[in-house]
């Protein structure tokens, strides 16, 4: 899990993080065994607070801006201790078709 630890550090540095779920879901997808590939990030920051979710995710993009060659797909879930507070739930990823 070197990707996905390194995806938190980065997050947690760049971000103030108070809630982050990161998920490998690289098993959904047609990629070999142990591929650190494809990954579901839940973060919770007030850093979010009056942004949209195009601004949110452009900040966690950034942030994570030296793994983008390691990582192929990220799905984002970004919102503030409010938001989170009213639907703590974790957005799934669906399986790859192929």
């Amino acid at each position: 899990m070197i990707v996905q630890n390194k995806i938190d550090k980065l997050l947690r540095d760049n971000l103030n993080v108070s809630k982050l779920i990161i998920r490998n879901d690289s098993n959904k997808h047609n990629v070999p065994p142990n591929s650190e590939s494809h990954f579901n990030v839940q973060i919770v920051s007030d850093d979010f607070k009056d942004l949209s979710q195009i601004q949110r995710h452009k900040k966690v993009y950034k942030a994570v801006d030296s793994l983008l060659t390691e990582i192929h797909a990220l799905s984002i879930t970004a919102v503030t201790t409010s938001e989170f507070e009213e639907s703590p739930s974790l957005r799934d990823t669906p399986d790859c078709e192929n």
